[in-house]
């Protein structure tokens, strides 16, 4: 399978949604998959990596460039993730940096954070929670 195709200006937090503003440690889109690196940048989050950087910290709901500030969803009821998806489909980090993949996609070697689940066909349950350790 592929990483969902994400549409950056599609991607909206709900009214419930818990954010945070962190400067970018590298170009971020809207939609992708961030961590903090430890100096307390966000940068894109990679699931074969490293675990640091499979820690999810949350998903960009705005892009930018290095040291401009990103609006960071860190866990949303309902997140539009501005991508078509299966109501009850599981989502994981991709090995691809900032992408996000169906369940499906965990390889071996891949450090297995699981983001969250569908909750409609455009719409995730965000709440992510990393494994810290690769799949064998």
């Amino acid at each position: 399978m592929a990483d969902i195709s994400i549409t950056a200006a599609n991607v909206i937090p709900s009214v419930n949604a818990e954010t945070v503003r962190k400067n970018a440690a590298e170009t971020i889109t809207a939609g992708q998959v961030v961590y903090l690196n430890t100096s307390g940048l966000v940068a894109k989050a990679d699931a074969n990596l490293s675990a640091a950087a499979a820690t999810v910290y949350g998903i960009a709901a705005n892009g930018g460039g290095s040291g401009q500030l990103i609006t960071v969803v860190k866990k949303d009821p309902a997140l539009v993730i501005g991508a078509t998806v299966a109501i009850g489909d599981i989502l994981i980090l991709s090995a691809t940096a900032g992408g996000i993949a169906p369940a499906a996609d965990l390889a071996t070697g891949h450090y297995a954070t699981v983001l969250g689940v569908a909750i409609s066909t455009t719409a995730i349950n965000l709440a992510p929670v990393a494994a810290g350790a690769a799949k064998v």
